[in-house]
């Protein structure tokens, strides 16, 4: 399928703060006896004695909460400091951090009085104190002892462990190659000294060691990033706050009252500012409980569906053509031959014009001088458009009313635009045939269609369906809806998978230095074959030891089975794991 990437100034993007008020917080009433802090342990630690006795004596939760809220401390002794809560949501929330004899009591919502939308925080924000002090949270370095599995460890000093893995490291690369050593991470806390940035990947830059890639959570980034470029982030997408001003807001198997539960309440917002909500989900979510309308549509099916919607957009003539001819390719000429777009070099015959140095041949034919250096520089010869207005091929930089229609031919060279090729693939999902595939009526496909083009129209892509062999093409199909229906880069108007772009508070002083590492990148979909052959994209490949941090590969890995059969197996022989 051809998509339609759009090229749209980035100073119509809706710059996402990422954050945003919350609920009034409150403790789970419940003991735990895996949890580092009950609710009534807290209180003891935390909540003077009145509090306490209030809450026991019947006091509303949320008179308590009203108490204890953000800015107040309850003790004479606490002091409170600023701070970011950076799970792998990526929100970087503000939150108060109350301590208390050099120990966190609490954490709470950090209260902007000038910007209330900007208040907020969820129960990972609230729960920091249990994972800090969880009894079984592993505080020093353990080195097995016993048989694997026995859950014998004892506990050594972090400088026995810095030294211990450092040689055996050595070892290893020495023996088998610097490769040998592979670095495995997904996500997790994203702090300073966490996850893959970027303390880590300093490390491995300097050990030149390989890394192991989780695959995971990719397929919508690379769909839509196939129409947009790279360039505006992995699931670029306005910010949450933003869906208040969408007249019809799309999610796509996205269960925002779970999964996103730091942006549930924008959701919230929408409903009750009358924004008409559409679910497309197999599965009858919390989410679509609250909707306007929920649609079922079968697992695996998105991209039938949503190019069915495309069809019905074409058809009934709902495109946004201004936005298509300003901002898109669909003008571009593609050549028939090859696929590629046509330019000015396939008819002037320039193609292999002589370059400054008088000793090259080039696939350019425009030579400019580079302002910086002076020095010569080569220039891609222009993409070609054929202009309605003056009836001729111009550059597209030059055309007023470029076609997004039609089948040309210039030279011998058969040509059509990319729209028309568009055109061509979705005629194979007439709403007829797509309802077979996915299991939506014909009739609400196209209701479905004519919400696309009413906007401003907000489309937000959850994980569900890129969780397929096929899982990119939902979200290919997706920002091509949004980019011919013109609804990309004003309120209300965006598509995307998550907002990430909030700042995370990376410290540049440990960004990766050394240079990039010269070993390979590895999928961990690949990671059985690559352990059990020894081979790596048909060379032999020795891989002996790995560091893993922020992740679990036999959880959250495709075929966990058979990684951990593998990973077993090479355990059991002279392989290396640090945890």
């Amino acid at each position: 399928m051809y998509g339609i990437p759009s090229i749209m100034p980035r100073d119509y993007r809706i710059r996402p703060w990422g954050m945003g008020k919350s609920e009034e917080e409150n403790m789970s009433g419940s003991e735990n006896a895996h949890s580092g802090l009950t609710r009534r342990g807290f209180l003891k630690a935390t909540a003077a004695g009145t509090a306490a006795s209030a809450l026991i004596g019947g006091v509303s939760l949320g008179a308590f909460a009203s108490e204890l809220r953000s800015g107040q401390p309850e003790n004479a002794g606490d002091s409170i400091y600023q701070g970011i809560c950076r799970p792998n949501c990526g929100q970087c929330c503000a939150i108060d951090v109350h301590v208390r004899d050099g120990k966190v009591v609490k954490t709470a919502m950090t209260h902007i009085p000038d910007s209330p939308e900007v208040n907020r925080i969820c129960l990972r924000g609230l729960s920091h104190p249990y994972r800090i002090y969880d009894p079984e949270r592993i505080k020093y370095p353990l080195r097995r002892v016993g048989e694997r599995g026995s859950g014998e460890w004892e506990r050594i000093s972090w400088d026995e462990a810095a030294e211990e893995i450092a040689q055996k490291w050595a070892e290893i690369q020495e023996k088998y190659g610097s490769q040998a050593v592979a670095q495995y991470a997904i996500s997790g806390g994203y702090g300073v000294f966490t996850t893959n940035h970027p303390v880590y990947l300093r490390l491995n830059n300097l050990i030149n060691g390989s890394k192991i890639t989780g695959c995971v959570d990719m397929a919508n980034a690379v769909g839509i990033n196939r129409v947009v470029g790279w360039g505006e982030g992995v699931w670029s997408t306005n910010d949450a706050r933003d869906v208040v001003n969408a007249k019809n807001l799309f999610i796509w198997a996205d269960n925002w009252s779970e999964a996103q539960i730091q942006e549930w309440r924008f959701f919230c917002d929408a409903i009750e500012s009358g924004v008409n909500t559409i679910v497309i989900d197999p599965v009858y979510t919390i989410t679509a409980s609250k909707a306007n309308k929920w649609v079922s549509v079968r697992p695996g099916s998105d991209a039938a569906l949503i190019l069915s919607m495309i069809d019905v957009i074409i058809s009934e003539g709902l495109t946004d053509v201004t936005f298509l001819q300003e901002h898109t390719v669909a003008p571009f000429l593609v050549k028939s031959t090859d696929g590629s777009f046509l330019r000015q070099s396939d008819l002037s015959g320039t193609s292999t014009a002589e370059t400054d140095k008088g000793d090259e041949l080039r696939t350019f034919d425009v030579h400019a001088a580079n302002r910086n250096t002076g020095t010569s520089a080569e220039v891609e010869s222009p993409i070609l458009v054929w202009d309605e207005a003056c009836g001729a091929l111009v550059e597209v930089e030059k055309a007023v009313n470029p076609a997004i229609e039609g089948e040309f031919e210039f030279n011998g060279i058969p040509c059509k635009t990319a729209f028309t090729l568009l055109v061509e693939e979705v005629a194979q999902y007439s709403p007829e045939k797509a309802a077979e595939i996915c299991d939506v009526p014909a009739d609400t496909i196209r209701e479905l269609a004519r919400l696309c083009a009413d906007g401003p129209v907000t489309h937000r892509m959850g994980w569900g369906s890129q969780s397929y062999v096929n899982g990119a093409h939902p979200a290919h199909a997706l920002i091509t809806i949004a980019a011919i229906t013109g609804q990309i880069g004003y309120p209300g108007a965006s598509c995307g998978a998550a907002d990430w772009s909030a700042s995370s508070g990376w410290a540049q002083s440990y960004a990766p230095k050394y240079g990039a590492s010269s070993s390979p990148t590895l999928p961990v979909l690949a990671l059985p074959e690559i352990i059990e052959s020894g081979e790596y994209g048909g060379e032999p490949f020795a891989l002996k030891a790995m560091l893993i941090h922020h992740g679990n590969p036999l959880c959250t890995s495709v075929d966990i089975n058979r990684l951990k059969r593998t990973v077993s197996i090479s355990l059991s022989t002279s392989s290396w794991l640090i945890l």
